[in-house]
This record gives structure tokens, C-alpha cells and sequence, in this order.
């Protein structure tokens, strides 16, 4: 039979999605290294980390349960603020209480000194506020630099060569930390006199960052490099050009200026009007973005508020950018979206490879084609005590949570979105190939066979219980919870409907099925199973007119555990229509889901 590789590629949808449709949700690309070796595979797609608990987020009081504004790194400790909380993070999961900062909501700027000395600004907003963490951080030591004259307040900020480093709120120009009488890296101390006026370009600063000893500062329109000269600086300022370099490029979203390896990414924006990303190369930017991204790129309702960070997963150097407020759904609620860039596939195949995150809550997802993927919860990164952790920003119901990426888990934590309780959501993996082989033309699609890690099922655990149900409701009182979990399904008695699945667990009071009992029963035998791991499904469904709608979905069996013979294929396919078929994967069991390759047996009419 043909192959059909390109099930497996990147998002990449333009604003006719009958030209290109592409979807690539909760995967990531690897491209085939090995030499000559391509016959099975080019590109494999495998699942982007979960997030699993690490903070202790449940015992925590309630100032710690506001969305995450950052987190940070130094020297083997953690640092993060959570609303007007600010923090250390015990490597435990307990946190330690600082001080209390101002909040308007937005990300802060985080960064250390050398004197184990950490510099928060929370008013990137415009309002600069700015806060000192000291060496030894202990339980209430936060220091405020409000009432200090001669700070002039942060919008962004970093550290270089012994100086700190901030953007002057609505202005053109930064201060470096110091005074006359302590030095200059001590962040407690600023002199209003140590700033540095950008006269080349008349738009404001919105960003800065420190890079190979090079201070990028990015305005909304035109960004500049300066440099360390020590005193021969204009005036004997230690700050000056480097060259008269200017990148005709500004910086959209000042909390999404990241660091990778050797160059600085960020989303751009100038005179031009452009939503595209940017990557350094010696000093002048390279586009990393494409059409499709940009397409998707420039419906956002607001893209000046996106969040980014940088991390390495299984050898891939990654970029996430979450776009808080990306639009709206059906009913006025707002949509986040999230995208990933990776670096080392984009160098390997010698194209930029984006794709999708999403955070999958109950009832939610990827709801059709060409509709925004709901972003994911975690916008801050800091990789401390061998784990990648990650903070909430609060999509999950979980804000201020901090959890780790961690290796072979395919749920995301998450509250129930109605009563609140503690929930593991399925990550749901979508592929929305690009329009098939037989375009242009009628066809017959005979078969269908996907390539894939089979036998991935787990062993599965069942939990015996009892409960009291009432016709009608779907909550069943649970005197002792053990072992219950939500994707659960319940059986056992007649009434509790076949397949009723546990949505959330209320501990030792109740847990909610997604189907309501059909008749009361004050105590009565029941049994929860991991079913949906156990025998673990492939979905696919499919479009006859180019992707703008899809038909009934099947499920096709991916091997219990251990049955790595299984076949996956599905048979009598139909007519496919000359706008092109168009294949809808989907992977929304939480086990280890793959997508390798695909063979399509179909042939042509004649008209």
C-alpha cells in the first residue's frame, strides 16, 4: 500500500485551510537521525510531558492560590510570586513566606546579582514597583524599594558585568543599580543620576536583556545594543552603543524575550504592523515564524501579554509562548493558546517546526479543525532540583500551582471545573493531516493502517467500594475514596450506567460520574477500573471537503499491554471528494501515544 508519511508533521494552517489545514497538538517531532533508516519512519511523533505535582498546592493557604508571576532559579533555590505572594520554594514542595509585593496581575521581572541577592519587579505594567530578596531569604525578609527617590522603577530588567539593570517605566532609558557609597551590584541601592537616555530612536523601551555581555534593549518599533566601556561612556557612564547598532525590529511582548543557546528569540512588532518571531543572529534578526503561525498569530485578540520560556526535553531545545488572550469561544469565554517552537528539529529539517500545546479540561479541547486549541495552564519555567518546574497561571483551576514535567506521565493536573476538586486530565494528542494524496480527483480509500508504539495498555488497577446513589444525580456518596480516581470507570450494579466514568473526587465525601444514576440505592457494591488505559483506543474520522467538516469518529484498538502484533487499521474508507480527504487523529487514552507512520490503500475513478 502507499505510504502516506505525512500524518506525521507540524501545525501549519493558513487562513484558507482548504489550501493548507495541518493541526499538531500535544506532540513534538523528531525527525530520523539515524543514517539510511528511513524506510520505517521520517518523522515520529511523541507526547509532550505532563504536568505532575510538586508543590505541596492542596495544604498551602489560600495567598498562594492566585495565578503564578514568575519563578526563578539561583543557586539551588527557588524563588516565585504568586499573586502579591512572594516566595522560596523548598525542594520538598513547602513554601517559605518573604513578604508581601504589589500586584497588577502581570508577569514580574526576576533576576540574581552575585551576591546571592534576588531583584523583583511587579509593576511591569507601567507602575514599576520594585523588591529585594536578600541573601539568606528568610520568612518575611522581602525588602521594598518603594519610598527610595532615586530607584526609578523597573518594567524590565536583567544583570550584567556587576550592574543591575532596569527599564524606567514610559520612557526611552535604564538605570543600573549602585550608589556612591556601596557598589554597584548590591540591588538595595540605586542612584537617580545612573541612567542612560536612548537618543537614536524616539520609541519607548519595553524590554532588556543581557546576552554574551551585550544589552539588548528592544523598543516598540526599534530596538539598540550597548555595551560595557566602562568609564568612557558619554559623561564616563559605564554604558554606551556598540557600534551605533540598531535591529529595525521592535518587541511585542516584553515577558516572552527569550534566551536559547546562542541567540535571543522574541515575537516582533514595528512600524510595519508585523506579528512574526524573531531570532538573533549576529545582531540582526532572522524570522523562525511561518505563515501559518503568523496567520494564527495575527487573529489574536491581544498578543502583548504573551508568556514564553525556554526549556530542553529528550535533546530538543524548546520555546513555548502562551498567548493569555488569544479569543473567545462559542459562549464569551476566553481562549488561551499555546505554541511551541523547536529549535534543533527547525535545524535538522532546515524549516521551522512549530507546533500545538493544549490543556485539555473536561469537555473541552480542539473542538473542530480550524478553531483555537485552549492554551496550557504553566507560563513560568525554572529547572531547579533535577526537575523542570513549571507554574500556573490558572486555565487548569489550579492557579499558582507549581508542578514538574516529568518523564512518562500523560496527564495534566487540573480542578474540576464545577465542583473544584483535585482531577488528572487525559493529555488529548490531535493530528489533522494535511488534504491526501488523491486531491483533484474522486477516489475510493479502501484502508487505512497507522504505524505506531503498540502495546502500550497498562496493567490497570480495580478499587472496590460502596456508595449511596439517588436516580437522576450524578454524584455517589464515598465514605472512603482510596484509590478513586477521575477517567476511572465505575461498574458493578444496575444502578449505575454502563461506562460511567469518574470526573472528579471529592476525598472520603463523594465522587461525580460523567452519568447519572437510574435509580436510588442507599449502600451498594461498586468497582472502579482504569479502563481506559488498560484497552487504549486510536479515534479517527475524516473530511470529504477539505477539512471544513468532519464525519463520524471510530475507534481503532492500539494492543492492551504486551499485544505489540496488534494490526491498526480500519477498513472501507469511502468515497473521497476532490477538494482532498483530509484524516483527523486522535489520542485521548493516557498512555503512551505515538504516530509514525501511515499506509493508504485507495484507488482513482475516472470522473
Amino acid at each position: 500500500m502507499p505510504a502516506f508519511p505525512q500524518v506525521v508533521g507540524p501545525s501549519y494552517q493558513l487562513a484558507s485551510a482548504q489550501a493548507a489545514i495541518e493541526r499538531m497538538v500535544n506532540w513534538f517531532l523528531v525527525p530520523n537521525e539515524a543514517p539510511d533508516s528511513e524506510g520505517k519512519f521520517k518523522m515520529l511523533a511523541l507526547p509532550l510531558p505532563g504536568n505532575a505535582p510538586f508543590s505541596l498546592y492542596a495544604a498551602a493557604g489560600p495567598e498562594y492560590h492566585t495565578p503564578c508571576r514568575g519563578l526563578l532559579e539561583n543557586r539551588g533555590k527557588v524563588f516565585g510570586v504568586n499573586g502579591s505572594t512572594v516566595y522560596e520554594l523548598k525542594s520538598d514542595g513547602t513554601y517559605v513566606y518573604l513578604g508581601t509585593c504589589a500586584n497588577d496581575g502581570l508577569p514580574c521581572v526576576m533576576y540574581a546579582n552575585g551576591n546571592d541577592q534576588v531583584f523583583i519587579g511587579t509593576g511591569t505594567g507601567g507602575t514599576g514597583e520594585g523588591y529585594v530578596i536578600p541573601a539568606g531569604a528568610a520568612i518575611g525578609s522581602l525588602i521594598s524599594l518603594q519610598g527610595n527617590a532615586d530607584y526609578l522603577g523597573c518594567v524590565s530588567g536583567s544583570f550584567q558585568d556587576g550592574y543591575a539593570l532596569n527599564v524606567i517605566p514610559d520612557s526611552n532609558a535604564f538605570q543600573w543599580g549602585g550608589d556612591d557609597d556601596h557598589v554597584v551590584g548590591q540591588l538595595e541601592y540605586w542612584n537617580a543620576a545612573n541612567k542612560a537616555i536612548l537618543a537614536g530612536q524616539a520609541d519607548k523601551l519595553r524590554a532588556l536583556k543581557s546576552w554574551r555581555e551585550y544589552i539588548y534593549l528592544m523598543g516598540a518599533r526599534r530596538s539598540q545594543i550597548y555595551q560595557n566601556v566602562g568609564s568612557n561612556g558619554i559623561g564616563g557612564d559605564p554604558f554606551a552603543s556598540y557600534n551605533s547598532t540598531f535591529i529595525e525590529t521592535g518587541i511585542a511582548a516584553p515577558a516572552a524575550f527569550i534566551t536559547l543557546d546562542d541567540s535571543l528569540i522574541w515575537i516582533g512588532e514595528d512600524a510595519r504592523g508585523q506579528r512574526a518571531c524573531w531570532r538573533s543572529a549576529a545582531f540582526q534578526p532572522q524570522r523562525i515564524s511561518n505563515f501559518g503561525v503568523e496567520r494564527w498569530w495575527q487573529s489574536y485578540t491581544q498578543i502583548d501579554d504573551a508568556i514564553g520560556f525556554a526549556f530542553i526535553w529528550q535533546g530538543h531545545q524548546f520555546v513555548q509562548f502562551t498567548f493569555p488572550n488569544a479569543g473567545y469561544d462559542a459562549s464569551g469565554n476566553v481562549l488561551s493558546a499555546t505554541w511551541l517552537y523547536d529549535a534543533t528539529a527547525s535545524a535538522l529539517l532546515g524549516k521551522p517546526i512549530w507546533t500545538e500545546r493544549s490543556y485539555m479540561a473536561p469537555g473541552g479541547g480542539l473542538q473542530d479543525a480550524v478553531s483555537i486549541a485552549p492554551g496550557r495552564a504553566e507560563l513560568f519555567h525554572c529547572y531547579a532540583f533535577g526537575k523542570h518546574l513549571v507554574g500556573s497561571g490558572g486555565a487548569d483551576g489550579n492557579p499558582g500551582a507549581i508542578y514538574q514535567y516529568a518523564e512518562g506521565v500523560y496527564t495534566d493536573c487540573g480542578a474540576d471545573p464545577i465542583t473544584g476538586d483535585q482531577i488528572l486530565q487525559p493529555i488529548v494528542c490531535d493530528r489533522i493531516t494535511p488534504h491526501g494524496p488523491t486531491w483533484g480527483k474522486r477516489s475510493i480509500h479502501n484502508r487505512i493502517e497507522f504505524e505506531l508504539a503498540r502495546g502500550v495498555g497498562t496493567s490497570g488497577t480495580s478499587v472496590a467500594f460502596t456508595g449511596a446513589l439517588s436516580a437522576g444525580s450524578t454524584v455517589v456518596l464515598v465514605n472512603d475514596t482510596t484509590g478513586l480516581l477521575a477517567t476511572q470507570v465505575v461498574f458493578g450494579s444496575p444502578w449505575v450506567q454502563d461506562g460511567s466514568v469518574i470526573v472528579s473526587v471529592s476525598a472520603n465525601v463523594s465522587i461525580t460520574l460523567d452519568l447519572p444514576a437510574t435509580a436510588n440505592s442507599a449502600v451498594t457494591a461498586l468497582t472502579a477500573a482504569d479502563s481506559a488505559s488498560v484497552s487504549p483506543q486510536l479515534l479517527l474520522r475524516w473530511s470529504n471537503d477539505g477539512g471544513m467538516t468532519f464525519g463520524t469518529e471510530y475507534s481503532i484498538p492500539i494492543g492492551a499491554q504486551g499485544q505489540y502484533n496488534v494490526w491498526v487499521y480500519l477498513l472501507q474508507l469511502g468515497y473521497a471528494n476532490h477538494p482532498g480527504r483530509v484524516y483527523w487523529v486522535r489520542c485521548a487514552d493516557p498512555v503512551f501515544n505515538t504516530l509514525m507512520n501511515c499506509t493508504l490503500d485507495y484507488f482513482d475513478l475516472a470522473s
